[in-house]
């Protein structure tokens, strides 16, 4: 199993040799691609001083040395990837040692699999951080996973919440991802360059949606999160709004790509949840009675859930 590993760098000076590092411990990784998104700290440097000193590391920049996000930073990476999986790590996370061994066994035994996920720790990088992570609601021994079998076919409805699915207990970070290359081009998926939040969720839904995704070790971590002061969740207190925007970019994706029509509605229903006071009585039920006419096997849960959300 021979992995390509996508490291999108900013302002991640004093973390990221402790990524990559974690990321040369195991043997199936072969290639670190770092792009260093126009950091105003030393991270280029940082950048240019690791890919000298390891072979396995190449460092990417945009055009000009510019900041265009995450996004955009991922889909620079995925444009170098030369090995038959590519995964993805943050520059202030880390990889745990267990990191690839339930995916070399599902790859083997499962060759229809596009891709596998796992479970994220936590690590703490100060107090700030540590604070703001307790505050809501997590500790140091958190995890991020799905802790129960969800087959491929049904993970997409899941992680949307579509009407009718098992109830919602989870889900699993980017960093936990492991993709056959060949599925991502063959699918034509990348992150929506234009989403500064929430990109990789929409890129976990795409994938989830296209392609066949098996759980891997969903138990214990295979990458940890790391938390600290400038974390994104701690500065964006209108995290909403942010799924708002993520549900309509994923939405004009859908409509371009030809996706379902009913999970073009459910997306449609979901932004008037988040966006209540814009949408109407009669707008959200005039929705809902589409999306049952769409899905009529689910006709009982879409109007049992419309119910709920309303009243």
């Amino acid at each position: 199993m021979n992995v390509s590993v996508i490291i999108p760098v900013y302002n991640a000076e004093s973390f990221v040799e402790a990524a990559v590092k974690s990321a040369l411990q195991h043997p199936e990784v072969k290639q670190i691609i770092l792009v260093e998104d126009g950091s105003t700290d030393n991270s280029l440097k940082v950048c240019q001083r690791i890919g000298r000193a390891y072979p396995r590391v190449e460092l990417h920049r945009h055009p000009e040395g510019a900041n265009c996000g995450a996004g955009a930073s991922r889909n620079e990476g995925l444009a170098h990837v030369t090995q038959e999986f590519t995964s993805f790590l943050d520059a202030d996370d880390t990889f745990t040692s267990t990191r690839f061994k339930k995916e070399c066994n599902i790859f083997a035994h499962f060759p229809e699999a596009d891709g596998v996920y796992g479970a994220t720790g936590v690590i703490y990088h100060d107090e700030v951080g540590a604070k703001a992570w307790e505050t809501l609601g997590h500790t140091s021994e958190s995890i991020t996973s799905i802790r129960k079998y969800i087959a491929p076919g049904q993970l997409f409805e899941y992680l949307v919440g579509y009407p009718g699915t098992e109830a919602w207990s989870g889900h699993f970070c980017l960093d936990a991802l492991t993709i056959r290359s060949a599925s991502l081009i063959r699918k034509g998926i990348q992150f929506d360059a234009a989403l500064r939040l929430h990109q990789d969720s929409a890129f976990i839904h795409k994938c989830a949606l296209l392609l066949r995704l098996y759980p891997g070790e969903t138990d214990a971590p295979v990458a940890l999160r790391g938390v600290h002061l400038n974390n994104r969740f701690i500065h964006h207190s209108d995290l909403s709004n942010s799924r708002r925007i993520q549900c309509e970019h994923f939405l004009e994706w859908c409509r371009r790509t030809g996706i379902q029509t009913k999970y073009r509605l459910h997306f449609q229903i979901k932004i008037c949840q988040i966006k209540s006071s814009n949408c109407s009585f009669i707008y959200r039920l005039w929705l809902s009675i589409r999306l049952a006419l769409a899905d009529p096997t689910k006709t009982a849960q879409i109007f049992t859930s419309w119910f709920y959300e309303t009243f």
